[in-house]
C-alpha cells in the first residue's frame, strides 16, 4: 500500500467527524488507508467512530490511558501499512486533492525512501523558514535542513513522511512538557540520517487554529528548546551535537537560542567566539535586548 492517512485523536468530538470525512473524500484512484489512533478519549468520540464502521479502508484503534502528543504520532507510524504516512490532526481537514498533490510531488523525485513532504498553510505557514534555505518544489537536505529547523518544528498535520525510514530513525522524540518542540528535534535527527525535505507550492490541509499551539515567552522558548535538544543529545551523543553546533558556521541566518543551546555541547572555544562575533556583526542592535545579552554573557 502506498499511503496511510493517520489521525491521532484525543477528545476531539467537535471536529473529528469532519476530519475523517475529509480523509475519506480524497479524489483520484490512489490506494490508501485511514487509521484513527484514539489516545484514551473520555468524550463522545467513540460514538462518532461507530458511524464509520462500514468503511473498509477506515480502521480505528482505541488505547487505554493518554500519552503525549507525539507518542500518539509514533503509534500511528507503527500501526500504518502505507509506504508513506500523511497526518491529519483531528481538528484539521485535508483538501480533497491532498493525496494527489503529495503523490505528484513524490513521483517527480521517484518516490524517495527518506523524505518529508509538506505544503503551504493557512495558519503559521512554514514558507518564511523554507525560503531562507531553498526554493519551493525543490528538495533541501544536509546542513540546509539543519538551518531549516533551527527556529521551530514542522507540524505533522498535512505532512507526509517516509514511514519505514522515519521509524528506523526513531520517529518523534519524547516530549518533556506540552511545549517541547519534538517536531524540531526529530527533524534534526532525521536530517542527520540523510532525510530530504520538500515543500511544495500547494495547500494540502486546512487549519484555522491549533489547539496545541501556545504563545510563550522568550524564556519558555529557551527552556522548551533545551528540553528538545537534550532529548536529541540522548540519542545521537555529544559528538554529533558538537558537529551540529559547528555546522552553524555555514548557515546564512542564525537563531541565537539554537546556537546558544548547542554551544553547551561543544568544547570548540574558537568556534563559539567566531559564531558570537558573526551574529553581533550581522545584528549589532540586538545586543540592546536584555534577553539576548543574557545569552551572550552566560
Amino acid at each position: 500500500m502506498k499511503y496511510t492517512i493517520a489521525i491521532p485523536a484525543y477528545n476531539n468530538e467537535k471536529t473529528i467527524k469532519e476530519s475523517i470525512n475529509s480523509c475519506i473524500n480524497q479524489i483520484g484512484d490512489l490506494d490508501y488507508e485511514i487509521i484513527i489512533s484514539d489516545d484514551g478519549s473520555t468524550d463522545n468520540s467513540n460514538e462518532i467512530y461507530k458511524e464509520f464502521g462500514n468503511y473498509q479502508n477506515v480502521t480505528i484503534y482505541t488505547h487505554k490511558g493518554n500519552s503525549s502528543l507525539y507518542e500518539n504520532h509514533n503509534k500511528c507510524l507503527n500501526l500504518a501499512k502505507g509506504d508513506y504516512v500523511i497526518f491529519c490532526h483531528a481538528d484539521d481537514t485535508l483538501f480533497d486533492d491532498a493525496l494527489v498533490k503529495v503523490d505528484r510531488a513524490l513521483e517527480s523525485y521517484n518516490y524517495p525512501s527518506k523524505i518529508v513532504c509538506f505544503g503551504r498553510s493557512l495558519y503559521r505557514d512554514f514558507f518564511k523558514c523554507f525560503c531562507k534555505v531553498g526554493q519551493l518544489n525543490q528538495i533541501v537536505s544536509g546542513i540546509s535542513a539543519q538551518q531549516l529547523f533551527q527556529n521551530c518544528g514542522l507540524t505533522p498535520s498535512g505532512t507526509c513522511y517516509s514511514r519505514r525510514s522515519f521509524l528506523e530513525n526513531g520517529g518523534f522524540l519524547p516530549m518533556r512538557s506540552r511545549i517541547t518542540p519534538s517536531d524540531m528535534s526529530s527533524m534534526l535527527r532525521y536530517s542527520l540520517d540523510g532525510a530530504e525535505f520538500l515543500m511544495i507550492d500547494r495547500i494540502i490541509f486546512k487549519r484555522e487554529f491549533a489547539s496545541t499551539a501556545y504563545n510563550i515567552s522568550e524564556e519558555d522558548n529557551l527552556n522548551a528548546k533545551k528540553e528538545a535538544l537534550d532529548e536529541l543529545n540522548k540519542v545521537i551523543g555529544s559528538e554529533k551535537m558538537g558537529k551540529l553546533f559547528e555546522n552553524i558556521d555555514e548557515f546564512t541566518d542564525v537563531n541565537l537560542i539554537y546556537m546558544f543551546i548547542l554551544s553547551q555541547y561543544s568544547n570548540n572555544k574558537k568556534m563559539k567566539m567566531k559564531l558570537k562575533m558573526k551574529f553581533i556583526c550581522k545584528h549589532p542592535l540586538s545586543i540592546r535586548n536584555k534577553f539576548i545579552r543574557g545569552l551572550f554573557f552566560k
